[in-house]
């Protein structure tokens, strides 16, 4: 994957080393930005709109399952229906499903991190994924305001949330000229 240019005009990153590169060197950036964008005279409702529209134009130009980063980097929780479904999928018992692929030392039933169903970049399990995984990067959802952190953190690993962001700021500072 390499840099493209979107069909908005702006250049893409899709290199995720890239993306992590310039994801780290942009984090003080992105967390003054997300200041500015929550105590701005925008409403949550703006904010959402235009996380919505611009994450919809960038997730149909950057095609995820061939990054894999958030399965190699990131672990999640799994909810009782994940479970159940991925137990069901690779034909095992629930209890040989917990014992086999959820973390022990943790609360929460999470996966281990790589994720054991990544293949090539490639999900083995991708009709049966879990909820988190399948919603990931999480970018359509409301009350965008109250989720930045975890946005910008994702920015530093989701050549997707990375280029929102880049996108956003972008947006917000020419709707702040105006």
């Amino acid at each position: 994957m390499n840099s493209k240019e979107a069909s908005f005009g702006r250049e893409l990153v899709t290199n995720p080393e890239r993306v992590r590169e310039l994801g780290a060197r942009m984090a003080n950036e992105n967390l003054r930005w997300r200041t500015r964008l929550k105590n701005g005279s925008y409403s949550s409702a703006q904010i959402d709109r235009a996380f919505h529209e611009v994450f919809k134009l960038i997730q149909a130009e950057i095609d995820c399952t061939q990054c894999g980063v958030c399965c190699r980097d990131m672990s999640f929780e799994l909810g009782a229906g994940d479970i159940q479904r991925l137990a069901r999928h690779l034909n095992l018992s629930i209890a040989d499903f917990r014992s086999t692929y959820v973390l022990e030392e943790s609360e929460e039933e999470t996966l281990a991190t790589p994720c054991p169903f990544l293949k090539c970049s490639r999900c083995s399990c991708y009709e049966a994924r879990p909820e988190v995984c399948r919603s990931f990067p999480h970018l359509d959802k409301p009350d965008m305001t109250s989720r930045l952190l975890g946005v910008i953190s994702n920015a530093e690993r989701c050549p997707i949330v990375f280029n929102v962001v880049e996108h956003m700021k972008d947006r917000f500072a020419e709707e702040k000229g105006r």
